[in-house]
């Protein structure tokens, strides 16, 4: 009995001392602890399966996390950075200075129109637009704004203008004072009286030798504004039509098919668009341009006149001679 008690002693010490062994940081996770001991103790050594080394190790890294060395990493932040901190040189277009100058003048519709003829021209760099509208004018209250006056600033003006666009008159459905005397609207004096005025404005470029061109009115979504609209425009184009200066109606390109008012319309590129605002009155950026492709026809046609009295890459004339030397003989 005592003999039999140390061999199961000495088998317990055994088996713990197999359970230690297959916990060490050494072992096989394949191994069986169990049969490895059992094998040692009646005689047989269990089968260790060897390592497969025909295939290679593979090391799988997400997408974006491989990386290199840790001085390759420095050098590739280095370059980027230095990628980012230094644009891509842009081509150089040579500066064209302007050297024809077209002065728009006018009302609310004036200071649009001179937004559209912007975009109309933004393909001859030489062309500059010169906004002279001003907002609320017209030319029956000379007490707000005298544009006669200002016509005559714009045409002396140091700065040379080439043409002048002129569409004023929404504002003008008031009184004119003269003196003492006021006269209501669209009275046969107040007719004289506005007739004079705009004579007065295209005589003032026109005595530069400035060509002037004037545009008229659009239809209205009031109807009753719509007619006085349509009142002055007959103004306009008698006395722009006896200076001989060119008149631009264009009453029907903003209306329907009826004659009458629309928001929408045809854009330059054939589009339904809108052209006017929700007032009735004004245009959207889209009816600026509309209007302006109307005018712009005629200043490119002023501006060929120009170009071939002046061609843009015309060369400068020579400079003169140096006055030769006191002392040469």
């Amino acid at each position: 009995m005592a003999i039999r008690t140390k061999t199961l002693r000495r088998l317990l010490a055994l088996f713990l001392g197999a359970l230690m062994i297959s916990a060490s940081p050494g072992a096989y996770a394949q191994e069986d602890p169990f049969s490895e001991f059992f094998g040692g103790l009646f005689g047989g050594r269990p089968h260790r399966s060897s390592p497969d080394y025909g295939e290679p190790r593979v090391r799988r890294i997400a997408p974006g996390r491989e990386r290199g060395p840790a001085y390759w990493h420095g050098q590739s932040e280095q370059r980027r950075a230095k990628r980012q901190q230094t644009p891509a040189p842009a081509e150089e277009t040579p500066a064209v200075e302007p050297t024809f100058f077209v002065a728009t003048l006018g009302d609310t519709l004036g200071v649009l129109l001179a937004n559209g003829l912007k975009q109309g021209l933004s393909d001859k760099p030489d062309v500059a637009i010169l906004s002279k509208a001003k907002e609320s004018s017209g030319l029956a209250r000379e007490d707000f704004y005298d544009w006669k006056k200002a016509a005559h600033e714009i045409a002396g003006d140091a700065q040379k203008v080439n043409v002048a666009v002129i569409m004023l008159g929404s504002n003008d459905r008031q009184a004119i004072q003269q003196g003492s005397e006021s006269y209501e609207p669209f009275s046969p004096r107040w007719r004289e009286i506005y007739a004079a005025r705009v004579d007065a404005v295209i005589a003032a470029f026109q005595e530069k030798g400035i060509p002037v061109i004037w545009v008229g009115l659009p239809v209205m979504k009031n109807e009753r504004f719509s007619a006085d609209m349509a009142q002055l425009n007959e103004i306009f184009r008698a006395r722009v039509e006896k200076a001989g200066a060119a008149y631009i109606d264009i009453w029907e390109a903003m209306a329907d098919e009826h004659g009458q008012y629309s928001a929408f319309g045809p854009d330059i590129n054939g589009q339904i668009v809108k052209l006017r605002s929700a007032d009735g009155v004004h245009f959207t950026d889209a009816g600026a341009r509309s209007v302006a492709h109307f005018v712009d026809t005629e200043i490119k046609r002023i501006y060929d006149e120009y170009r071939e009295r002046t061609p843009l890459n015309a060369a400068a004339p020579p400079a003169a001679a140096p006055p030769p030397d006191a002392g040469a003989r």
